[in-house]
């Protein structure tokens, strides 16, 4: 009886097992990654902001012309055998299992070194994982969830450490990890699962091949699952509205009269916290504004931040000026809108965006509002090198939230 391994043999007779192929399989995933927001998904930590895309060009030049195949016929050949997973479930993935029949092929083609073999085996899974990964991006379970940027970093943050993704970082790291799967059992004693399937595609028989596929299909699946169900929890809270009870922790016992009473209070706390751009400088809170202001560029808005912080000591007294500046400012809004309740979320977001209308316009401002934007503009120029008017104007408007913001929000996040 026909195996899924001689289907594969069958339909993979001319092709060379050589480091030919092993570049040009490297070269695929290389090719795959420096399109679209790949790479920018690759090397982050979030789910669902990047799109990505597994096209019928990626499956035509993974069979055709790398492995001289016919996908189709493939396909139709392996529709023929029954192949069940451990749990009885009837797969036919033909694509999965041609990159299991080739890491098969390279660990047990003893002309290449180990290690080599041993490289184009993880590469092989990253194949597999940039597929099912965009798969899963696509699918009708995860599709509809389309998060903003800044919903899908407070998910993260809120991960606790049980998930991968918060041991290693980033996707790469993630995958890099599950590939150990593949390597021989004495190669890796920190991972549990390290090892489990090198004498599966050593052996590669039907049951070893749907175990494999089986595997690696519902191990990314089940982080995706685990991912987007604390991230349903989040947008539930009401994260994605801009300030959240999660950005100003620990604020949760303080009255709008607090604060209107102590301007100096937070005046004094980015006096303390400015030379330190650790402190300074915090991407929830940067994400925060670039969503008010909507055509921000968060990375800019950070270097600016980071730039003051590392300037600090030189130019202390203009920059004390700007604190108090934005900080008075803000009291003064906060102290004008009298008693809208009492939820500091609300007052700060409105304090927010009023403040951003205010400023945006060129009418009614005070000179200290003008001061603040010249000295804000020169910095920003100095801190990024772009001298475009629209972008100088609104990172300056940027920073003057931030300060403000960043003051207010007196704690460590």
């Amino acid at each position: 009886m026909k195996t899924i391994k001689d289907v594969f043999e069958e339909h993979g007779k001319r092709l060379k097992i050589d480091k030919k192929l092993a570049s040009q399989i490297q070269q695929f995933n290389i090719s795959w990654l420096s399109r679209g927001e790949h790479l920018a998904f690759v090397t982050g930590y979030t789910i669902g902001e990047q799109k990505l895309v597994w096209s019928a060009n990626d499956e035509y030049s993974l069979f055709t012309d790398i492995c001289n195949m016919d996908s189709r016929e493939v396909r139709k050949d392996v529709l023929k055998i029954t192949s069940k997973g451990p749990g009885g479930q009837v797969l036919n993935n033909h694509k999965y299992y041609l990159l299991t029949w080739l890491q098969h092929k390279f660990i047990t083609d003893t002309k290449m070194k180990l290690e080599d073999r041993l490289a184009v085996v993880e590469q092989l899974y990253l194949v597999f994982a940039y597929m099912k990964m965009s798969s899963l991006h696509n699918s009708s379970r995860f599709a509809k969830y389309t998060p903003s940027e800044n919903l899908a970093i407070a998910t993260y943050e809120k991960l606790s450490n049980d998930f991968i993704i918060k041991k290693y970082g980033t996707w790469a790291g993630v995958f890099k990890n599950v590939a150990k799967r593949f390597m021989p059992r004495n190669r890796d004693f920190e991972v549990k699962e390290a090892g489990v399937h090198f004498p599966r595609i050593t052996r590669c028989n039907d049951d070893d091949m749907s175990r494999v596929s089986m595997d690696n299909s519902t191990t990314l699946t089940n982080y995706m699952g685990s991912y987007y169900n604390v991230m349903r929890q989040m947008e539930a809270q009401g994260v994605d509205s801009g300030i959240t009870s999660l950005i100003i922790e620990g604020e949760d016992d303080t009255r709008i009269a607090e604060i209107e009473d102590n301007p100096t209070k937070y005046v004094n706390y980015l006096k303390t916290i400015a030379s330190l751009p650790s402190d300074f400088s915090r991407p929830k809170l940067i994400h925060v504004i670039s969503n008010i202001m909507g055509n921000l560029d968060d990375e800019s808005l950070r270097k600016t931040l980071v730039h003051m912080s590392n300037n600090y000591h030189k130019n202390t007294l203009e920059y004390n000026k700007l604190f108090e500046t934005t900080i008075i400012f803000g009291i003064n809004y906060l102290s004008s809108r009298g008693k809208h309740g009492d939820d500091l979320t609300e007052q700060i977001e409105a304090t927010l965006e009023y403040m951003r209308g205010r400023w945006v316009s060129a009418k009614g401002q005070s000179q200290d509002i003008y001061e603040f934007k010249d000295v804000g503009r020169n910095i920003v120029l100095e801190a990024t090198g772009k001298r475009s008017k629209p972008f100088l104007i609104t990172t300056t408007i940027g920073l003057g939230l931030y300060l403000f913001l960043r003051g207010i929000v007196n704690k460590t996040i």
